[in-house]
């Protein structure tokens, strides 16, 4: 025995676990489905992991953004029921008076 493949063996006992991988041999020499959707993912995750810290401040824009929307939405609306009100309500006694004038008026 030399002296490197005494130290390629010392080296290799001194390896953690974690890093031996064991691969699969394929006979293809395209990367399996599973290979590519366990890459797409760790992608997705990664492009997503720099959006993780804007989604409380977007919930809240957003939500306070619907909240304003129906609170004029409402408020429009409640003063268009006002006008309406107040435009029958005039158109109401107009008729009531012509009303009281027909009823006064002498019958011929």
């Amino acid at each position: 025995m030399t002296l490197r493949s005494t130290a390629l063996r010392v080296t290799a006992g001194l390896r953690p676990a974690s890093r031996v991988f064991f691969t699969r041999r394929t006979f293809t020499s395209s990367a399996s489905r599973l290979e590519q959707q366990t890459q797409n993912t760790n992608s997705f995750k990664e492009g997503m992991s720099a959006f993780r810290p804007f989604g409380r401040p977007f919930a809240k824009v957003f939500l306070g953004a619907i909240f304003a929307y129906q609170l004029i939405y409402w408020t429009w609306m409640k003063l268009e029921i006002w006008e309406k009100k107040l435009l029958k309500n005039e158109e109401l006694q107009a008729l009531e008076k012509k009303a009281k004038e027909l009823a006064a008026s002498p019958k011929k």
